[in-house]
């Protein structure tokens, strides 16, 4: 992403505000200077659902038995505005990001009757120096380099996507960094009944990451560990989950480079994307851990400078009790994306994408039904 520099400038905490709305210098007398940089994107998708409405960002839990009409929808709310700061006198440097994410993957239908107005979220909001970071930012069990290049905003299924507010030590060394970080925690737990429950916990998740960078590319081992619980009836049912998983980048020359990310684990949950709700089951006298597993494999190509392909594949297993192998319960998702994106300048681009994604759920125990939807969308994206 492009970031647009400006001059060292001394600025107020309304002045800063302002700069980060309308981009414009302001000076002003003050006790300290900064620099400050404003980045980001507006991203136009058109998106066609060939069988059944699937949200702003492609709902691979909401394809549904009879949901086969298709859908169009316009939408810019991955459209996003980051500010970014370096206080060199006390080697601090500092980013906010938001998107229009905040109604989640269904925007209110309501909005896009006169206005088509959508509510601001927050991405990021951290601070970091002297190899620390403190704030909102991805999850020290997330390897964004290893993410495969999609138009549709979900990326594949199988994934670990996490951000969340987190304190974080990197320790380099050579060519490698191991991080270690206390997370916030965030049970995710579904009962006999199929209710979803999430609740705070007493510790925080802990992380540690160990990443390799060199000439090819980059691999990256990580393990999370966390503390499930449940309260009911004044009492605290807790257990211990956690996973494991590798990913990375490896480049086959100049023009054509593998991206991959496989995860396991029990009592995951919500550290992979697809799965939240999933990290145990209660019976309301005994909390179990559930197993989950998933990944992907993304292959892109250049073709020319300015021209270049992607294509990717993913997917999730959950294992679920007996008990809860009924009604609609999810079981596994794959999904799949094709799609050529056009550089038409350094700060322009435009794409054109394919989408297929299966659900296979119970509908009664050791019975499953298998359920598929796709999508094609066009995206226009400037950055600056």
């Amino acid at each position: 992403m492009l970031a647009t520099k400006q001059p060292r400038l001394a600025l107020t905490q309304c002045q800063f505000a302002l700069l980060a709305l309308v981009h414009t210098p302001v000076l002003a007398a003050s006790d300290f200077s900064i620099p400050i940089s404003v980045s980001g994107m507006l991203k136009a998708d058109a998106i066609y659902d060939l069988s059944g409405l699937r949200g702003d960002r492609a709902d691979y839990l909401a394809t549904q038995a009879g949901s086969d009409s298709p859908y169009s929808r316009f939408h810019m709310r991955e459209s996003r505005l980051k500010v970014q700061w370096q206080d060199a006198q006390h080697n601090v440097s500092g980013v906010i990001e938001g998107d229009f994410f905040a109604n989640g993957t269904h925007s209110s239908s309501s909005i896009e009757r006169i206005a088509n107005g959508d509510t601001g979220r927050l991405r990021h909001a951290y601070l970091s120096g002297n190899q620390w970071l403190i704030g909102q930012t991805w999850s020290n069990f997330v390897d964004v380099r290893s993410f495969p290049e999609t138009l549709d905003f979900s990326n594949d299924t199988g994934q670990a996507f996490v951000r969340q507010t987190q304190i974080r030590y990197s320790q380099p060394w050579q060519q490698f960094i191991l991080s270690a970080s206390l997370e916030n925690p965030e049970s995710d737990v579904i009962n006999e009944s199929g209710v979803q429950t999430y609740s705070s916990d007493t510790l925080p998740d802990a992380t540690l990451r160990l990443l390799q960078q060199h000439s090819k590319g980059h691999w990256s081992v990580q393990v999370v560990l966390r503390q499930l619980s449940v309260t009911q009836n004044q009492q605290t049912h807790d257990v211990f989950g956690g996973g494991a998983a590798v990913s990375g980048r490896w480049y086959f020359g100049e023009t054509t480079h593998l991206r991959w990310h496989f995860t396991c684990g029990k009592g995951l949950g919500r550290y992979l994307q697809e799965a939240s709700g999933y990290a145990a089951t209660f019976d309301g006298q005994t909390l179990n851990a559930l197993t989950s597993k998933g990944g992907y494999l993304a292959l892109q190509h250049h073709w020319f400078p300015t021209l270049r392909s992607n294509v990717s594949i993913g997917a999730l297993k959950i294992d679920l009790p007996t008990s809860l192998q009924d009604n609609q319960r999810l079981n596994t998702l794959l999904s799949s994306h094709i799609n050529t994106i056009w550089k038409s300048s350094n700060v322009l681009e435009f794409g054109l994408e394919w989408s297929w994604f299966e659900r296979a759920q119970y509908a009664q125990p050791t019975v499953t039904q298998h359920l598929h939807g796709s999508r094609l969308q066009a995206s226009m994206k400037y950055q600056f």
